[in-house]
């Protein structure tokens, strides 16, 4: 068997220096699909609601715009693809 840093307690595994606590359950869940000439970003409250569904700009300040509109309705998780 590999070693790992994770020591087996026969409960889930904890993970080093994660930014959430293991019980916090996101607000809104951004998907972030980067490609090489576009973007695009699909953002789901906790209970389905789609907010936000749009091509994201080639510009970091309208994205922090974006992402600052989200954090406005609680707690964030970004996936990125």
């Amino acid at each position: 068997m590999p070693a790992t840093d994770v020591q087996d307690t026969g409960d889930l595994p904890q993970q080093k220096d994660t930014i959430m606590e293991p019980s916090a359950t996101p607000e809104i869940i951004i998907g972030l699909d980067v490609g090489k000439t576009g973007h695009h970003a699909c953002a789901l409250t906790n209970t389905g609601e789609r907010i936000y569904d749009k091509p994201l700009p080639q510009d970091e300040a309208a994205w922090r715009e974006i992402f600052a509109s989200m954090q406005a309705h609680g707690s964030v998780l970004m996936v990125v693809d």
